[in-house]
């Protein structure tokens, strides 16, 4: 029924439906790339074996949650934007507040991952 929400279950089936989708486990963003005219044009990533690769893009959706986000823009700073990506107010990775919240903690045999179920965002 879609209760608990998952990129595993909702968005990755919805992008392999289109023919323009490619899963690239274990893969680690380092920065957004950008051209001359500090347009975006990609990303550079580390790969599950651990290369380094760029890969081009029209369009990048940063989407990695309060602490990714901000590394991710952090990290993308240029000559261009001296502060990183998207931070002209100086704001991007401060003020960060965590929530208050009931958390139930628990040591399995197997490893459990992440996109398997929703998880705390903080």
């Amino acid at each position: 029924m879609g209760a608990k929400w998952s990129t595993l279950y909702t968005e990755i089936p919805k992008a392999e439906a289109t023919g323009h989708f490619e899963l690239r486990p274990g893969s680690h963003v380092l920065k957004i790339t950008h051209n001359a005219a500090g347009k975006v044009d990609g990303v550079l990533y580390v790969d599950a074996d651990g290369n380094e690769k760029h890969q081009k893009a029209r369009v990048v959706c940063v989407a990695g949650n309060s602490i990714e986000s901000p590394r991710i823009l952090l990290n993308s700073a240029s000559n261009m934007f001296p502060d990183g990506l998207a931070n002209s107010s100086g704001q991007v990775g401060r003020n960060y507040m965590r929530h208050v919240t009931g958390s139930v903690y628990a040591e399995f045999e197997k490893p459990v991952n992440m996109y398997r179920g929703t998880t705390m965002a903080g």
